[in-house]
């Protein structure tokens, strides 16, 4: 989550149910492991052309794992664009 939605909002949805899955499933949390680099505009307010595009370049590997097995968590998947650019 970028830190200008982040104030916006006071929490973030997506680490909330990352440390509960984390916890569930008896798994570390890793979450210095993607940053957002790039405020982009909240894809509810996009159709889904725009959306495929919108978080393209947005996200950078903070922490190297290639050959790791990751969960990645989103709080809401549409068209999955977000996730897609996250797996990148």
């Amino acid at each position: 989550l970028h830190p200008l939605r982040l104030r916006e909002r006071g929490f973030n949805q997506a680490m909330e149910l990352a440390r509960a899955a984390a916890r569930r499933c008896q798994i570390p949390l890793i979450a210095e492991g993607l940053r957002r680099i790039r405020y982009t505009t909240p894809q509810i307010r996009l159709d889904a052309r725009a959306r495929q595009i919108n978080p393209l370049g947005a996200f950078v590997m903070e922490r190297c794992m290639f050959g790791s097995r990751v969960a990645l968590i989103d709080d809401v998947m549409t068209t999955a664009s977000t996730v897609a650019e996250c797996a990148r």
